[in-house]
């Protein structure tokens, strides 16, 4: 079964075929807390996003490093670009 690749409107989303609208939205859409959990805020991190007061807890909180959080923020960055390549491919 050959899936068709496009963005999708959230009433369209029945089964995503962008990969990084499917990590989005699952990430962004669930009610559970991505913080709890050191490995989903890492995830969370580099899908969606921490502002830098959540960043100050979650070092606190799960032991990381000035370096660890600039490196979730650069692949946070990262992914954004990747996001936008990919949604610029479609576009063609």
């Amino acid at each position: 079964m050959e899936i068709e690749l496009k963005w999708q409107t959230r009433d369209e989303m029945d089964y995503p075929t962008n990969p990084l609208q499917a990590l989005t939205e699952s990430y962004t859409g669930t009610a559970k807390d991505m913080s709890e959990n050191k490995f989903d805020a890492w995830n969370y991190g580099i899908i969606a996003g921490w502002d830098d007061a959540s960043y100050s807890e979650l070092s606190m909180k799960h032991n990381w490093s000035d370096k660890q959080v600039n490196l979730n923020k650069q692949l946070h960055e990262n992914y954004k670009k990747a996001w936008s390549l990919f949604m610029d491919n479609l576009k063609k």
